[in-house]
């Protein structure tokens, strides 16, 4: 049989394996994929709600608040050497180019004739 063949032929994975596979992520890098793909702040609510039911190993909690608490903490200290930090605004958590970079940030919109907001513009 041709790979190209046994490729096409591969079964779907079923429900437990998908569980299974969903559970073996750890949680801190589910919530930075999130905070990165988000197109606003995330309140400690709606980064709990991505731990719903079908999420995590039977019989698993998910996370609570002060744990997600204790790997945002974990994320902005992973940040320290970073051009970009975790900062928690009024609407929630969100990562931000530092202050001190954003004038060579700004070149990149203003070459193109797109406004920048300094994370602390207001």
């Amino acid at each position: 049989m041709a790979d190209s063949e046994a490729t096409d032929q591969q079964p779907d994975a079923d429900e437990s394996t998908t569980t299974a596979q969903r559970a073996a992520i750890p949680v801190k890098q589910i919530i930075e994929a999130a905070l990165l793909v988000s197109p606003e702040p995330m309140s400690l609510d709606r980064l709990q709600a991505l731990f719903g039911e079908g999420t995590r190993s039977p019989g698993e909690a998910a996370p609570s608040r002060r744990d997600l608490q204790e790997m945002l903490a974990e994320l902005a200290k992973d940040c320290v050497d970073r051009g970009y930090e975790l900062v928690n605004v009024a609407s929630g958590w969100r990562f931000q180019v530092r202050q001190a970079l954003a004038p060579w940030i700004a070149r990149m919109y203003t070459e193109r004739g797109c406004s920048f907001r300094p994370a602390n513009a207001g």
